[in-house]
């Protein structure tokens, strides 16, 4: 027997329960939605990092903030600070524990866990989910699945990164001040930095993290882990809270198409994640508000691409000039935060710049290279189309 439904969103992770929780709060009262995921719980298995660039339901659920932060490179640091931009830590516990509690609160709203998707029917009127427990039919299906591997030798840059969050006996590390970017360690494989959140000064979260076409093995990870505790604050002896382990694909292309009126990808496969950077929670957010703000009756008015054209081509210049020029990666990277002051460069990395943001950016690159991989870029793209 199918089973009917106004909405469903195939997927239940942080683009699918942040568009439920917008649904909730727009749609006409008992609305039936549908939350599909094949996972059967959930607990701490990822964090979102972002610039507090906008508001959002989830504020709450942030758990740190740092207002201080560096860049290093070659032996020398490069220090910002903002009140007006917290960088800010939201770990996936406190997540879900805010997203479930909305979806408990909507009567109308089923979240089907140990559920998987296995294709989606478009036919005239509705969508169906065919799903290993049965079919699933809507008005409009939203297609959150986006599997990491898949991205593995598909021809551009993945940012791969595996974490540790890790308490030591002795204070070593400086709360006020995370640290974006240390390029100070072997490039090797690919363009490495070390990311680093200091919770307390005995605890951090310290995060290997590498632009390259494959990623690492695990081991590795944790090998560059280890190599710098010592080398950067002289630990040997630590102990792991928490691991996590991403792959983000760096890329201006969709992996899905808004081609149909009645499914509609979201997050990482609707192209949401900006390219350049890997920051996705904000757009996520933004997104998620469009959508239920576009809902009219069983339709959805068009969508606003997730950013604009200027920014779209700014970001492929800038990919073109890390997949081809890995060594220059770095310097670019902290002459970027140098020159560039933080009211300008944040909303560039959030996807909230204006034309003066983008204006002073542009001129903080190395002119005649971004100039000959503008051209460049510009003759790959007509090739590829």
């Amino acid at each position: 027997m199918t089973e009917k439904y106004d909405y469903a969103i195939v997927g239940a992770g942080c683009s699918g329960l942040s568009l439920a929780v917008e649904l909730f709060h727009s749609v006409p009262a008992g609305s039936r939605i549908a939350l599909i995921d094949p996972r059967r719980n959930y607990h701490m298995d990822r964090l979102w990092c972002f610039w507090n660039t906008q508001s959002h339901r989830f504020i709450d659920a942030v758990r740190n903030e740092w207002t201080r932060w560096k860049v290093r490179y070659n032996g020398k640091e490069v220090v910002h600070e903002s009140s007006r931009f917290a960088y800010q830590y939201l770990p996936a516990e406190t997540f879900y524990a805010a997203a479930l509690q909305e979806i408990e609160s909507y009567s109308s709203a089923d979240l089907l866990l140990g559920t998987k998707a296995e294709k989606i029917i478009e036919t005239n009127e509705t969508a169906t989910v065919v799903t290993d427990k049965g079919p699933i039919q809507a008005w409009l299906v939203f297609d959150g699945r986006n599997s990491p591997g898949r991205h593995v030798g598909s021809g551009y840059l993945l940012q791969h990164y595996a974490g540790q969050r890790v308490r030591v006996a002795s204070p070593v590390f400086s709360p006020s001040t995370m640290t974006l970017m240390d390029f100070d360690i072997p490039q090797r494989g690919g363009i490495s930095f070390m990311y680093v959140l200091p919770f307390s000064p005995t605890e951090a979260l310290i995060e290997p993290t590498v632009f390259s076409m494959s990623p690492h093995e695990p081991s590795v990870y944790a090998q560059m882990i280890r190599d710098y505790l010592q080398s950067r604050f002289g630990v040997a002896d630590y102990k792991i809270l928490f691991q996590e382990q991403g792959i983000i694909p760096m890329t201006t292309q969709r992996h899905q198409s808004y081609d149909t009126e009645r499914i509609i990808p979201i997050g990482t496969a609707g192209g949401v994640v900006k390219g350049s950077t890997g920051y996705g929670f904000n757009a996520i957010q933004e997104i998620s508000q469009r959508i239920a703000a576009g809902i009219s009756g069983d339709c959805l008015n068009p969508l606003p691409e997730p950013r604009g054209e200027l920014a779209t081509i700014l970001d492929r210049i800038f990919l073109s000039f890390l997949k081809r020029h890995p060594k220059a990666a770095p310097r670019v990277f902290f002459n970027l935060f140098k020159r560039v002051p933080p009211h300008h460069l944040i909303p560039f990395l959030s996807d909230k710049a204006d034309l003066l943001d983008m204006a002073k950016v542009i001129f903080a690159m190395p002119t005649l290279p971004f100039i000959r991989e503008a051209f460049h870029s510009m003759r790959a793209r007509e090739v590829a189309v």
